[in-house]
């Protein structure tokens, strides 16, 4: 009986040590912060020509995917520009630990006569996920108080995760309407492979037109062959007239390209562009 009560004291101890250990561990390492870009995709590889260009030198496949890309650029710059700000902070900052798994990022934005504070919290999970809650405060000629901006869940490893965007105070209708999804994905660096975003919101916003809904932008830093290396799929509603399919891919180094656009040219091919020849 001695032995047997040693051994239940022996085995709780080892338990709470366990326990203890891995809150320790918890308390020491804060979850991976998720990129930038698993919210606004890098196209900087891109490099658009403008429609006279394109006219001039025979590129209006280049245009054309262009033009793809440039119908989230109003959602990148309009709508979650004091996210992304905050985002492209946090990278320099080291969080705090707030107890309960939670981790606390946080940075002042200034924009314009408006001073914004941007706290993210990820709280880990016992499931290894990570829970994303990022809000705003603001001072000036804009006031807010912990406005909930965006939302989202992702692997503690930061490997991939999820992100629900909502409109923002600018919307006079629903600001906290969800307007952006985004599924991601990095490889084992850490850097962003595949991001799709989708288009949630049903009314007019910051000048963005409603027929918008339910349009999605899928980028890969991959493509289908060896003569490129970044790709984009867009499904488009085009003003309410129509859905249209996209796809292009493009060579980030010579920025040669090709597109395809079945509702444009009536065909499933591929339609090329040259590199880029300096002049």
């Amino acid at each position: 009986m001695k032995k047997s009560t040693i051994a239940i004291v022996s085995f709780l101890a080892c338990a709470c040590i366990f326990a203890s250990c891995q809150k320790n561990d918890a308390e020491a390492t804060a979850p991976v912060l998720p990129p930038v870009e698993s919210i606004m995709p890098d196209l900087s590889s891109f490099n658009p020509v403008t429609k006279a260009d394109a006219d001039s030198r025979n590129e209006y496949f280049a245009y054309v995917a262009d033009y793809v890309i440039n119908n989230w650029q109003k959602v990148f710059e309009q709508v979650i520009n004091i996210p992304i700000q905050g985002f492209q902070a946090f990278v320099d900052i080291h969080p705090v630990y707030q107890g309960n798994g939670m981790w606390l990022w946080q940075c002042d934005v200034r924009d314009g006569f408006t001073t914004y504070t941007v706290s993210l919290v990820g709280k880990v999970k016992r499931n290894s996920m990570v829970e994303w809650e990022l809000a705003v405060s603001s001072k000036g000629l804009i006031t807010l108080k912990n406005f909930v901006w965006l939302t989202g869940e992702s692997t503690r490893d930061g490997l991939k995760g999820n992100w629900k965007v909502s409109v923002g105070p600018t919307d006079l209708i629903s600001p906290t309407d969800v307007i952006v999804t985004s599924e991601w994905e990095c490889n084992s660096a850490k850097e962003v492979q595949k991001v799709e975003l989708t288009y949630a919101l049903g009314h007019m916003c910051c000048g963005i037109n409603p027929f918008f809904h339910n349009s999605t932008i899928s980028y890969m830093a991959y493509a289908t062959g060896d003569a490129y290396d970044h790709s984009i799929s867009a499904y488009y509603n085009h003003m309410g007239l129509g859905w249209w399919k996209a796809d292009a891919e493009w060579n980030a180094s010579n920025g040669s390209g090709q597109v395809r656009c079945s509702s444009k040219w009536g065909d499933s091919d591929w339609h090329q562009w040259p590199a880029i020849v300096s002049e």
